[in-house]
């Protein structure tokens, strides 16, 4: 997935036999950490810059064991594990969840449906559409993933907070808060500014996604 940020990585775990110091002590555990860190930074970079498949996900699985606990590592070796390896991206995202991030909800969902699990993978997708923006070059993927689980559709908030929402032809019924019923319009309309919870549903069945919650 695009634009995601540079790895702010986090603290090393434990101590690791390195170099000893010039004047022959061991080095102390700020330079065993910086030395971590730095190798770390080597591979990730190493591994992002990769052509090679297999090789992104050695030099990306090198920077994951140096750090354990950086999310952005951990991350990136997970979304190169897609579609090779979805039942090791998915523990990996699994573990990532807890920042609702919604470039974890998508990479989740994206493993999940490589294990065939429909289900699981409209979960995590749901978690994407409801709580964050969304780009529509994504609507297929999420239209995929809607119909695989047996939604009728599914919806989501521009970055500028207007409604969005597929496949085409669909048209749902939007009910702001705990207003009444009335059908959705694309984009942001006056009756959705300052809602709390935004319901789509198609006769009756709600849309994956719903409901949005725009703050």
């Amino acid at each position: 997935m695009d634009g995601r940020p540079e790895p702010v990585l986090g603290p090393a775990f434990g101590r690791t036999r390195g170099p000893t110091t010039t004047e022959g002590a061991a080095p102390s555990a700020g330079e065993l950490a910086a030395e971590r860190l730095k190798l770390a930074q080597a591979a990730y970079e190493t591994g992002r810059a990769a052509q090679n498949a297999l090789e992104r996900v050695r030099w990306l699985d090198r920077a994951h064991r140096l750090l354990p606990a950086d999310p952005t590592l951990c991350l990136a070796l997970a979304d190169a594990c897609i579609g090779r390896d979805n039942a090791r991206a998915e523990r990996l995202l699994r573990r990532l969840s807890a920042h609702d991030v919604r470039e974890v909800w998508l990479a989740l969902a994206a493993a999940r449906a490589g294990l065939g699990d429909p289900e699981g993978a409209a979960g995590a997708l749901a978690c994407a559409l409801s709580r964050h923006a969304f780009s529509p070059r994504l609507a297929p993927f999420a239209e995929a993933v809607a119909r695989a689980a047996g939604a009728p559709g599914w919806c989501a908030l521009s970055p500028e907070g207007g409604l969005l929402w597929g496949p085409a032809g669909l048209v749902p019924t939007l009910r702001v808060d705990d207003g009444p019923e009335q059908p959705a319009r694309p984009g942001l309309t006056e009756a959705m500014r300052g809602a709390a919870r935004l319901a789509l549903a198609d006769q009756g069945r709600a849309l994956l996604g719903s409901p949005l919650e725009p703050r």
